[in-house]
């Protein structure tokens, strides 16, 4: 049978029709004949519907044609995987015949394995996203989070998750759960976010800073949660290390619980474990007092003796200890915790402290925690230790880049005018000594979100910093990505955001030229170009 008698076969409102042309097309698809790109489409417009309203007859030869174009023809047909997988999906959740089901399971996993995962996660979130094809019973809600799940779980590689539909999706997706009619969405709806998270961490985290801070805090709070149990499942994810920053935090906040005699608030690890090695010594023995410290364990009468103590690791353990107790006494004793800082600023400055490797996981995750303390001194001076740390540790910084710059951005929002002061200039150091693709991945996001008013201006800031850092071959590479967003926030409204991209916009025609940047800057009314000559030629008069 030609493919035009079949295709006309399984229009047919006979069902013997059907089945005969669905056999048909099952022996075109598997000859060796190659079907062409037109073709191709008539058959999956042809076999679309019939996957809704396929009787029980048609079931079989329908999943055995639909294994047979997926596992030959996939690489040809991911535009159809915006309609396939939430078709599969439907259908399995609102199947009731156990035969039946297995077979719709049997096409599925066929189209799991067969297509790209990164083109599958991106399909099934652009269905989540879409408000008029998304009006789905819970059921079928279900089934899409499972299938995500499953996905996830199976990718060897990490996609990027930092996409629109990906972030829009994960929104809509606690917009469901929010639902009182949805809240047998919840389990399945924090796996898929923690599968997310440990599959791409650094993207997953430069999309929190695009969310809602409420949004952004649950979802930092679900991965907490969720972190070690999903670690210590089959297999070690590639992204494990990353993994390990939210799992660390809740390591830490146990062993602050443990120390300080509190009651532990929540489900954490193993308080035998921090970074997936043994404790210190000094976690189940009191700690050494000295005549240098009082014996009430504060630091506030501590005295340095610099020579001795760059000398004495043992010196050094006792007092990094010491300062992690103090800070992790969040709102309380904010003299002894100011003390602390003091201290540890100052071994750091001048470098005196050489445990690094071991210990500063735990330094940076207490001081990003200290960012939200109710005190507004502490606050700043936590950033202003960010500060110090980053200019003597900087390598150090690049695996956590994106948290720190994402809690000193939240603190530019401070309502303390010295906070923010303290937080701009974090961010500017964190800008120009922590990796620049890190920095722009993270700024560019919020620069392109609806974050705030605020916290794009800063953004927009920083990212200036980042490009006056770059040479000009290294700004030529990443022209398409920064310059269009930056284009964009000219047209806004608010006039601190236009100074902020007008300077931004000068700093590259600086480094690159005006020939290079003459097809972005095309973009904008001849006001705003002339406003950007005038900047220009003003910035040009003062270097020459």
């Amino acid at each position: 049978m030609e493919l035009a008698t079949a295709l006309s076969c399984c229009a047919s409102s006979s069902t013997t029709e059907k089945k005969e042309g669905l056999k048909a097309l099952f022996t075109i698809i598997s000859s060796d004949k190659q079907i062409n790109t037109m073709d191709l489409k008539k058959i999956v417009e042809r076999l679309t519907p019939l996957i809704v309203e396929a009787a029980h007859k048609l079931l079989q030869p329908l999943t055995d044609t639909l294994i047979a174009l997926v596992r030959r023809y996939h690489e040809e047909l991911n535009d159809w995987l915006n309609l396939l997988i939430p078709k599969l999906v439907n259908k399995c959740s609102t199947e009731v015949l156990p035969s039946n089901l297995e077979k719709y399971r049997i096409v599925m996993e066929a189209v799991r394995t067969s297509f790209d995962p990164e083109k599958q996660l991106y399909a099934v979130c652009k269905f989540i996203r879409d408000p008029v094809r998304n009006n789905v019973s819970v059921k079928t809600k279900h089934g899409l989070l499972m299938y995500l799940h499953d996905l996830m779980r199976g990718m060897d590689s990490a996609p990027s998750m930092n996409q629109s539909e990906v972030r829009q999706a994960v929104s809509k997706i606690f917009q469901w759960v929010d639902d009182p009619k949805n809240i047998c969405l919840m389990a399945i709806s924090e796996k898929v976010v923690c599968d997310m998270f440990h599959l791409n961490a650094s993207d997953f985290t430069s999309m929190l800073a695009t969310f809602p801070n409420d949004l952004k805090d649950r979802l930092q709070t679900i991965v907490r949660k969720n972190s070690f149990c999903l670690s210590t499942g089959s297999g070690i994810n590639t992204n494990e290390a990353r993994a390990g920053i939210l799992e660390t935090t809740a390591q830490i906040n146990d062993f602050v619980d443990r120390r300080a005699g509190l009651p532990i608030s929540s489900p954490r690890v193993s308080p035998q474990l921090i970074n997936g090695l043994a404790r210190s010594p000094y976690d189940s023995i009191p700690l050494r007092r000295a005549s240098r410290e009082d014996q009430s364990g504060s630091l506030s009468g501590y005295v340095l003796d610099p020579q001795g103590f760059a000398n004495d690791p043992e010196q050094q353990e006792e007092l990094i200890t010491k300062i992690g107790e103090e800070l992790s006494l969040h709102n309380q004793r904010s003299e002894e915790r100011q003390r602390a800082m003091s201290v540890l600023s100052q071994i750091t400055r001048d470098n005196l402290f050489s445990l690094w490797d071991k210990h500063f996981k735990m330094i940076f995750l207490l001081l990003i925690e200290t960012l939200k303390d109710s005190d507004e001194n502490i606050r700043r001076m936590a950033l202003k230790l960010l500060k110090e740390i980053c200019y003597a540790q900087a390598s150090r910084f690049n695996e956590f880049a994106e948290m720190a710059l994402m809690r000193v951005l939240d603190a530019c929002t401070d309502e303390s005018k010295l906070v923010v002061t303290a937080a701009e200039e974090c961010g500017g150091v964190l800008a120009t000594h922590v990796s620049s693709a890190t920095c722009r991945r993270v700024l560019l996001a919020i620069i392109k979100s609806d974050v705030g008013e605020p916290k794009i201006h800063i953004a927009i800031k920083l990212l200036t910093k980042v490009i006056e850092s770059l040479s000009a071959t290294e700004l030529e590479l990443i022209l398409d990505e920064v310059a269009p967003p930056i284009v964009d926030t000219y047209n806004y409204v608010s006039s601190s955001i236009r100074k902020e991209s007008v300077v931004c916009l000068v700093a590259m025609i600086m480094l690159v030229g005006e020939e290079h940047m003459a097809p972005y800057l095309s973009e904008l009314n001849k006001g705003k170009q002339k406003l950007i000559d005038v900047y220009v030629k003003r910035m040009k008069g003062i270097f020459e």
